[in-house]
Order: structure tokens, then sequence, then C-alpha cells
């Protein structure tokens, strides 16, 4: 579901356009679900600074790191943030930052606390007393058990289980369906190889190269 369908769907904004950076504004980027579509570098002077709240709508790409740049780049720039928490999620915990996205039937349990940026997709389950630290994304039906925290942009793929007390490092990879029972260092991956799995480290320069959303490369 895109943001605006989440949006509309769920009654949380009205949905004013779409921008992108003015390199890839064209005329066949003119409309998009008959809203417009604007240059980043006009938004200033069309946006209400004390009502109008933007969104990036990026997701794991470059292990979210090209959703973290443009959120920064914002947010160097005075934009304001908007959260999309669907009403159809459970939250408990608190949401200290901004531009967070937390998808249909997601749990957010007491204590645990979201920072900047962070992604969580439907029907995942952050137990009790966890840290989702900036730009991390949570795949889908994922379970984090209590007092786990996970490092800054880091991605936990779908239906990923991490015990309790766990600490996942910064810019790491869980693959999908892993089980993840001990702390993993930053910049390290874990995914699932028939039966065995395989925890290998990597520069931090590789790791932002893992995720590519639109390969499809993980």
């Amino acid at each position: 579901m895109t943001v605006a369908a989440f949006a509309h769907t769920h009654k949380l904004f009205d949905v004013a356009g779409f921008a992108v950076d003015r390199a890839y504004l064209s005329s066949s980027s003119a409309g998009c679900m008959n809203l417009p579509v604007f240059a980043i570098d006009e938004l200033k002077g069309i946006m209400d600074p004390d009502n109008d709240l933007i969104f990036v709508a990026i997701a794991w790409n470059r292990l979210n790191a090209d959703r973290r740049d443009l959120y920064l780049r914002l947010k160097r720039e005075g934009f304001r943030f908007a959260n999309l928490i669907s009403p159809l999620a459970t939250v408990y915990g608190e949401i200290c930052g901004d531009n967070c996205w937390i998808y249909d039937h997601a749990v957010v349990d007491f204590r645990s606390k979201l920072h900047n940026n962070v992604i969580i997709k439907e029907g995942a389950y952050i137990s009790y007393d966890c840290d989702m630290a900036d730009h991390c994304f949570i795949g889908a039906h994922s379970f984090i058990a209590g007092g786990v925290s996970v490092g800054e942009q880091s991605f936990i793929g779908i239906r990923a289980t991490i015990f309790d007390d766990v600490r996942i490092g910064r810019k790491c990879i869980i693959g999908g369906a892993t089980v993840v029972k001990r702390n993993m260092p930053d910049f390290s991956k874990i995914t699932v190889k028939a039966d065995n799995f395989a925890i290998t480290r990597h520069s931090e320069e590789d790791m932002e190269s893992k995720l590519m959303f639109n390969k499809n490369v993980r």
C-alpha cells in the first residue's frame, strides 16, 4: 500500500501531493493519483510551515540509506515530518521521533521506544522494553522479544525472530525467517541457508550496498 493510499484509507492526513528532486521531474510525473507532483526545491514556497508536514516514503533501498539521507537533508532544511500510525496498530510504547510508519496490526509493547525514521511493517511484534534506533526497517510479521535493541539503520526481514535481550548492532541485516539468539556486531549479516545460518562481517560501505530495492537485491 502506498503512503498516500495508507493515509487516505485510514483518514490520517489530507495528502496534498508528492515531491521529487527536480532532476526526476518530467512530463510523465505531472500527476500521481490525481494529485500534483512538485520539485522538492519549491516546497518551501508552497507549504505552510505551521500546518503542513512531509513524509519520506522510501523503503529499505541501500540498507535504508536513501531514506536516511533524504530525511536528514529535509530535516536540515527545516521541514516538519508526519508519523503514519495505523489505527489498527497497537502502540503502548513511545514514539520518540518522526517520519515513522507503523503498518496495520503491528504491536509496540510497553516501555519500547521508536526513534526517528523507523518503518514497522504489518503484523510485526515489538515486545516489552525494546529500542529501535534511527532509520531501521522492521519486516512484516517479525517478532522481537523483550529487551532487544536494534542499532541504527538495521534491516529485519519478514518473519524473523529475535530472542530476549539480544543486541543488534548498527547497519545489520537479519534475513527473512531467521532466528537470532545472540548479539550481532555492527555491520554484520545473518541469513538462513538450508538448516544452518551464518553471520558474516562486512565493511560499512559494503553493508550500504546490500539492499537495492529497485533491483530486489538483499
